[in-house]
């Protein structure tokens, strides 16, 4: 018989096997499934961030986990209410396309939906006061929007790049409409810009290239630089008696314009300064309705 140690068969048998070390080894390998497992399932899971606020008497929705596509905020949490949407809140929720925010809520900080590329519907609460800058920059499935009564500004870029944009509701109670506020919104086919608004500014509707009319409320006095440049289709405009300034270039390449309704005799036009580069206003047939 061939012996390979100093031990006869029935030894090497009898032999024990030493497990322990094999055991701790295969324990520390589950917890360690187990720990990345958690991280993913952590990262994975939809659910929104609610952080109470430094005054510790709301909660704000501060971000967002996981591949969410329809949600609903939560209009009370721990028993305090929920008030705002942080700044960025959402920014780049690429797979966001429905979103319901509740009654009580009072804003929408800035960025707090930008580039949601795929976000349809949103609600919007009657006790919403507030859309920060650049809120919906970059929102391209977006089509309609309604905002609620009580807002006064549309911030600065809020419906930036919004390209899909058609149709939006503005409340009456709208004073302001700031720069880039709908930059480029190549769909939007109409707007009505309610009667309290006094301030349009730069840029405000730069590249609506769909936009075929415009009335300018009565409380306005000045067009900014490249408010409407760019609005390939747009064939009328009306102004207001108050118009004191077009600033440069505010309605540069608007190739369609063909009438301007001016609620004023043709001596008040003839006073109204006309910067350089509106030649396709210049050139347009102005109708002038001085008892307006």
């Amino acid at each position: 018989m061939f012996r390979f140690g100093p031990y006869d068969d029935e030894e090497i048998i009898k032999t024990p096997i030493k497990s322990k070390p094999f055991k701790k080894v295969l324990i520390k390998i589950l917890l360690i499934l187990i720990l990345v497992l958690s991280i993913a399932l952590y990262f994975y899971i939809p659910r929104i961030k609610y952080t109470l606020s430094s005054t510790k008497d709301y909660y704000y929705v501060e971000s967002y986990f996981g591949p969410i596509s329809n949600v609903e905020i939560k209009s009370v949490h721990k028993s305090k209410p929920v008030l705002a949407i942080a700044a960025k809140a959402f920014k780049n929720c690429s797979t966001l396309k429905t979103i319901k925010i509740p009654d009580g809520i009072l804003v929408i900080d800035n960025n707090a939906f930008e580039n949601c590329i795929n976000l349809e519907n949103i609600s919007l609460p009657s006790t919403l006061k507030i859309i920060s800058s650049n809120a919906f920059r970059g929102c391209t499935s977006l089509k309609s929007i309604s905002l609620p009564e009580g807002i006064k500004r549309i911030i600065r870029g809020t419906f930036y790049d919004c390209i899909n944009l058609t149709n939006i509701n503005l409340p009456t109670s709208i004073e302001v409409i700031e720069s880039y506020a709908f930059y480029n919104c190549t769909s939007l086919l109409s707007i009505t810009i309610p009667e309290e608004v006094f301030r349009i500014g730069d840029h405000a509707f730069l590249g609506c290239a769909s936009l075929k009319e415009v009335v300018i409320p009565s409380k306005v006095s000045t067009i900014y630089a490249y408010t409407f440049s760019d609005c390939t289709q747009l064939s009328s405009i009306t102004l207001p008696r108050r118009i004191k300034k077009i600033e440069r270039k505010a309605f540069f390449n608007c190739p369609s314009l063909s009438k301007i309704y001016f609620n004023a005799s043709e001596y008040v036009w003839e006073v109204v300064d006309i910067g350089e580069w509106n030649n396709d206003l210049l050139n347009a047939e102005t109708i002038f309705k001085p008892n307006f």
